[in-house]
């Protein structure tokens, strides 16, 4: 799916954490992972759309997975 074309609200992934996400008519790139401490679910927001790319936001969600991984 085109991120332009996406229309419906909901949390539309890309693989590897990264997520659309689309609600209250806003788009925004989002990072979904699992906190290694607590083991609970986190998100976090890596930006718009409308000043991010898929690629720009890609390289985002591996340099938080590097964090992660790194600790």
């Amino acid at each position: 799916m085109k991120v332009t074309k996406a229309t419906k609200p909901g949390m539309y992934g890309d693989g590897g954490g990264l997520w659309l996400q689309l609600k209250n008519g806003g788009k925004s790139w989002v990072f979904r992972f699992k906190s290694p401490i607590t083991k609970k679910a986190r998100t976090l927001g890596l930006g718009p759309v409308r000043d991010f790319s898929l690629s720009e936001a890609r390289e985002k969600a591996a340099a938080c997975r590097k964090a992660i991984h790194e600790g």
